[in-house]
């Protein structure tokens, strides 16, 4: 009797044995050289950079700003924020949009890279006030523009042409740049 009760119990379930031994170094060498490395953000290095003149503009004592993290590099865990950088400067908030491009010279040529509700609110916040800004960067003769959220917002909404950016500097001087655009 006690036979059967065992014969009856199921077997226990048992992952199967561990190799000991790992494949020859030669199959991961050739798995390794297949694969390659996706060419860089220009927008991330670019905001990279942005933020590395602003963290000396704060060191300096002329603003205090907060990155605002996009729904991309939080995974998808946060609604759309409405630009890169949010500050004060001089008593004055500020809206801070990135843009970067290597084949445009300028943002009047690619608008359409501004998305929709992100030009409505440049647009909201430049209306109650704020001092709202798209830095855009043209790698290929590494120049970068200032111009005004309303004015994006304005040309974003109805398919307007954007005209003149309000001041054009250097990459090699972005601290000047934001200086000028934010600090006045």
């Amino acid at each position: 009797r006690l036979w059967r009760m065992r014969a009856r119990r199921p077997k226990r379930f048992r992952p199967p044995p561990r190799r000991r031994f790992p494949r020859p170094l030669a199959h991961c060498r050739r798995s390794l050289a297949r694969k390659t490395l996706p060419p860089p953000d220009i927008g991330k290095e670019f905001e990279r950079s942005v933020k590395g003149a602003l963290d000396s503009l704060k060191q300096r004592g002329q603003l205090a700003y907060a990155r605002l993290y996009d729904t991309q590099s939080a995974q998808g865990y946060l609604p759309p924020q409405p630009a890169d950088f949010v500050g004060i400067a001089k008593g004055l908030a500020f809206l801070l949009e990135c843009k970067a491009s290597e084949e445009h010279d300028t943002l009047a040529t690619c608008i359409s890279t501004v998305d929709r509700a992100q030009a409505a609110n440049l647009g909201l916040w430049a209306r109650q006030g704020c001092n709202s800004i798209v830095l855009f960067y043209a790698a290929m003769v590494s120049k970068v523009e200032v111009w005004g959220g309303g004015q994006v917002s304005a040309a974003r909404g109805s398919n307007k042409k954007l005209f003149e950016p309000a001041f054009i500097g250097p990459m090699s001087q972005l601290e000047r740049v934001l200086e000028k655009a934010l600090v006045r």
